[in-house]
């Protein structure tokens, strides 16, 4: 049993997420916005099919920690001017507002040049939330 304070769901948690999305950008060789996500209601789907739906694809869905995703953002380096250090401050309370209101938390990417980044979990009541992005990689 968790011992993590769980108070956010539904639209609460939107808005936590949607503060915590504002601005921020995933660099890639694009710049993509991070998104929240939330689904509307609580549902038996996995987190691999509501992803298969949200981006209309067949194709395999990896799943990796959490850590995969909010690692490298989330490191402040001696070369890194304000406004990247800012950011990464930015990205170390997104990531709480993650592990502190989600179960099971993980980054899933789905396809290969263009790929789709989730980091997702489960609210409280059962609707799948996080975090949304696209990388480009050739």
């Amino acid at each position: 049993m968790s011992t993590r304070k769980r108070n956010l769901v539904g639209e609460g948690l939107r808005q936590a997420l949607d503060d915590g999305c504002h601005g921020l950008v995933y660099v890639s060789e694009t710049d993509s916005p991070i998104v929240p996500v939330l689904s509307a209601t609580p549902n038996d789907v996995t987190i691999e099919e509501f992803i298969k739906n949200a981006v209309r694809s067949d194709g395999p869905v990896e799943k990796r920690p959490i850590t995969a995703f909010f690692d490298r953002l989330t490191s402040e380096k001696a070369w890194q001017n304000e406004d990247e250090r800012s950011n990464a401050g930015r990205f170390s309370i997104l990531r709480a507002i993650v592990l502190d209101h989600l179960d099971g938390p993980a980054t899933y990417r789905i396809g290969r040049v263009q790929v789709d980044i989730f980091v997702l979990g489960r609210d409280a009541e059962g609707r799948i939330a996080g975090i949304r992005t696209r990388s480009v990689e050739t």
